[in-house]
């Protein structure tokens, strides 16, 4: 009779069968590379109190058009990953996964997030232009042009995000 330990093992190993490449190994593709962040890479503040304390995100939202392959690289230090970056994979523009893997479950396309999904669009993130937040802590405010450039950034996620509803209204 198999033991607890022995079953266990068999399902952990039946998931890692089933589970999609990306999930098992470091995704491949146009940035999908990177170690360290660009110059030009982005900054999400990771505290709204504190502009000196941020993420740097590469490639900014604005430079992944609806046909872009690769990944979004996050550098956090809140991500546990010790300075190296997860990975927003991107398939001809739709998020298809998070590396290395997260807990939560992606939405498949037209799945409604109340199912326990989350939406895949919630995990790009927008971000200022790099040196925005850095001018920011210095001065102690953003200027208008930062300002402009993240509304920018949250509304062509907001635009992706409603693309889908509008069209099945229609």
């Amino acid at each position: 009779m198999p033991t607890l330990t022995a079953l266990l093992m068999s399902c952990i190993a039946l998931m890692v069968w089933h589970m999609p490449a990306s999930a098992q190994e470091a995704p491949k593709g146009l940035h999908c590379d990177l170690t360290q962040p660009p110059e030009v890479a982005g900054e999400l503040p990771i505290s709204l109190q504190d502009f000196g304390v941020f993420a740097r995100v590469y490639p900014r939202v604005t430079e992944v058009l609806d046909g872009y392959s690769g990944c979004q690289a996050i550098w956090s230090e809140a991500s546990g990953l010790g300075g190296k970056p997860y990975f927003v994979i991107i398939e001809r523009g739709e998020v298809v996964g998070i590396w290395p893997r997260s807990p939560e479950r992606l939405c498949r396309k037209g799945e409604d997030p109340r199912t326990g999904c989350r939406d895949p669009l919630l995990v790009m993130a927008p971000s200022y232009p790099a040196g925005c937040l850095r001018q920011a802590k210095a001065s102690g405010q953003l200027s208008p042009a930062c300002v402009a450039a993240f509304m920018s950034e949250s509304q062509e996620l907001d635009a992706r995000r409603l693309a889908p509803l509008l069209k099945s209204l229609l």
